[in-house]
């Protein structure tokens, strides 16, 4: 599991997740620090203004993750009750002595710019996008054959897809709000399609909304970074 996480200075680094407390909205992530040096005890959102602390890019897990009640993770960082407590008291703990460490190769690169070719490239958009819930489109851009979607998800995300020899699109300017999207791959084009009952509120029918095209990629921007 993999997050992003926006510093102070306005830049993002990237973390592996060596363990979850609390659940849903609750939940508090063990990470390293923007220099990579300590373990840090990050809550997801920041409760003055409930904007969000980080931001899931990968939601597989590593072996060795195990869960027990109302937590989970790498069994050196949940079962050391005194480094628990010692990170929620907000202190930071030194990172070089534990195993798990060794599973990744740090520093982890920041990454912004994708493609979809296959599910799991599908799987890493759904992670990040929330398959675009309560997405709107801002604008939208033709140049030639591609046509490019601007989308505000008011999670702090601003995504730009890009849709690349476009075969077909049909009532994407017709869209108030996007609750769900997904992807179907077909001979040889990818079709992202609108889903979710917003449709009606819209005077959409479902799999009546969708662009085709030879190949889609997509841009993630966080708000507040650069």
């Amino acid at each position: 599991m993999i997050v992003y996480i926006p510093s102070a200075s306005g830049r993002i680094y990237a973390s592996p997740v060596f363990a979850e407390l609390g659940t849903s909205w609750d939940v508090k992530s063990v990470v390293l620090d923007e220099r990579g040096e300590n373990l840090i005890l990050l809550p997801l959102r920041n409760e003055a203004n409930l904007c969000f602390n980080y931001f899931y890019i990968d939601s597989s897990l590593q072996d060795g993750w195990t869960r027990k009640v109302r937590k989970r993770g790498f069994r050196e960082i949940i079962d050391d009750r005194n480094l628990l407590n010692a990170l929620k008291r907000k202190q930071a703990i030194p990172a070089k002595d534990f195993p798990c460490l060794s599973l990744y190769r740090l520093p982890l690169p920041v990454e912004t710019s994708f493609a979809i070719d296959d599910e799991k490239d599908v799987e890493r958009f759904m992670t990040v996008c929330w398959g675009l819930h309560d997405a709107t489109i801002q604008k939208s851009k033709c140049r030639g054959d591609d046509l490019t979607l601007y989308l505000d998800t008011t999670w702090q995300k601003h995504i730009a897809m890009t849709f690349h020899d476009v075969l077909e699109c049909k009532n994407i300017d017709d869209i108030a709000c996007i609750l769900d999207s997904e992807f179907r791959f077909t001979d040889g084009y990818i079709r992202w399609e609108v889903a979710g009952y917003d449709l009606a509120w819209d005077g959409l029918e479902e799999g009546h909304t969708y662009v085709t095209a030879r190949k889609i990629t997509w841009e993630l921007t966080i708000d507040g970074t650069v």
